[in-house]
């Protein structure tokens, strides 16, 4: 009684929630209409490809898009992402998160343990993606795990309990590990 729904595969999906906060409704009609109503979400449309805002969706909290791929921007958690000319320009602030890229020339990528974005626990750089990518993690022993990649032809690997070499993939790859004085081919 408290959850009422239709469907009509693979095209249209309507569900209404009856909560004490009131009626959460949801309308979707692929792949162009999505609708609905939340007491604590509010009210969202969006119509494609002119765009709107969709609550609630596709992983995200809140999603705000103009013509896409022209711009979107999605909310999570306090975390936003925007992007312009999806995925050429991107931007990335909020809830332990920083960074931004102009693909696939550069971009840069943070994430930290905490909300005030003071401890970082992991930091990725890119540069003529896929030619070079650099990715750092800070483990709280202190020490740092870090990987770089240079697709097809070289990455590595090399953390406190294992270091790997590949060129080539998979013509040439070694891993071995320290603490255990092992390694294999």
């Amino acid at each position: 009684n408290d959850h009422r729904f239709f469907r009509f595969y693979p095209i249209v999906f309507v569900t209404s929630k009856f909560n004490e906060d009131g009626t959460d409704s949801d309308t979707w009609v692929l792949p162009i209409l999505a609708w609905g109503n939340d007491p604590n979400e509010g009210r969202y449309f969006t119509m494609l490809p002119f765009g709107g805002v969709d609550k609630g969706h596709l992983g995200k909290d809140k999603i705000i898009s103009i013509l896409p791929p022209l711009y979107f921007r999605s909310e999570y958690k306090g975390w936003i992402s925007t992007n312009y000319l999806f995925p050429i320009v991107q931007t990335n602030s909020g809830n332990k998160h920083a960074g931004w890229r102009v693909w696939p020339l550069y971009g840069t990528y943070k994430i930290f343990s905490d909300d005030n974005n003071t401890q970082l626990i992991e930091d990725r750089k890119f540069f003529m993606w896929p030619l070079w990518i650099t990715q750092n993690r800070y483990l709280a022993n202190g020490a740092v795990g870090k990987s770089f990649v240079s697709f097809p032809f070289y990455a590595s690997y090399d953390s406190p309990s294992k270091v790997q070499k590949m060129v080539m993939w998979p013509i040439y790859n070694k891993i071995s590990y320290p603490k255990e004085n092992g390694y294999m081919y």
